[in-house]
């Protein structure tokens, strides 16, 4: 029984049956949320797709930022931040590509291997101070032949932090 849920009681047959209900948010048995937001600009492999390894839950010594469908080794970026953004990137000859994250946290810089795959390591520690803490993740990738600039980026990623 919830101390925090909302009860109400419902008649049924002459006996009074209670009802409760519980929404938590952040809390105890609450799964850490990574939700795609904007779109990728295609590439010589297709959409880019940014993506998690594992949930963002507190903690997980496992959690990765993963990017799918890249190009075959070539070098990455990951914007990993507190601020989302959407910035037109045409300017810089990326036509159909946004800036969707700032790397004002840090930007992590690796490789794809054969298959397109890139994966960035990110322990969550159990620091019940950052549960319902928001980030946000986008990818920047090397791809000579997909716009004038030969650089691609993938979709957001926000990411809560839960128990």
């Amino acid at each position: 029984s919830d101390p925090n849920a909302t009860t109400a009681n419902f008649p049924s047959g002459g006996t009074a049956q209670q009802f409760g209900y519980s929404l938590s948010l952040c809390g105890v048995g609450c799964n850490g949320l990574a939700v795609n937001y904007g779109t990728a600009c295609a590439g010589t492999a297709g959409l880019p797709i940014n993506t998690s390894y594992g949930l963002p839950t507190i903690p997980n010594s496992g959690f990765s930022l993963r990017l799918l469908n890249g190009p075959p080794s070539v070098p990455v970026v990951n914007f990993f931040g507190l601020t989302r953004v959407s910035l037109d990137l045409s300017f810089l000859q990326m036509p159909g590509c946004f800036l969707l994250s700032l790397p004002d946290i840090a930007s992590f810089s690796t490789r794809t291997g054969s298959t397109g795959e890139a994966r960035i390591r990110i322990p969550i520690p159990g620091d019940p101070l950052l549960a319902g803490g928001r980030f946000y993740s986008q990818w920047v990738i090397l791809d000579r032949g997909a716009n004038p600039l030969g650089v691609i980026t993938s979709d957001g990623l926000e990411i809560t932090l839960c128990f």
